[in-house]
């Protein structure tokens, strides 16, 4: 395996580790928001594994009965703390909006959880 590769798959390992293992990191909920029918619940937060990493900032989304659980439904990541807007479009459609992202800061972008369709804007 080149170094490239190997640097590579060793960074992918690295950050994967923390965006999606919450419980060694801490998670902040900076806002949530419910869908106008009441069935879900989108919310962002930031996750801070140490001083090692970055701040990432997350969107999971999830049944309005269920309690917050940060590895599950996660449909948005960003390398970053960052501004995002969420809007609720209608019941079935959310548009996120990433003011201070890049490209190249997005880690994961889900277009569709369960049958909510999702739109990004940098």
């Amino acid at each position: 395996m080149s170094h490239l590769k190997l640097m590579i798959l060793l960074l992918a390992i690295s950050m994967g580790g923390c965006l999606f293992r919450g419980g060694d990191c801490n998670n902040e909920i900076k806002s949530e928001y419910r869908s106008s029918d009441g069935k879900y619940i989108v919310t962002l937060f930031e996750r801070d594994c140490g001083a090692t990493t970055d701040v990432s900032t997350i969107i999971n989304i999830r049944d309005s009965l269920d309690r917050f659980d940060s590895d599950k439904s996660v449909v948005f990541v960003a390398n970053g703390q960052h501004k995002v807007n969420i809007t609720w479009r209608n019941v079935d459609e959310l548009k996120i909006e990433c003011l201070s992202c890049s490209h190249k800061d997005i880690f994961k972008l889900e277009k569709k959880w369960q049958s909510i369709n999702i739109s990004h804007s940098p």
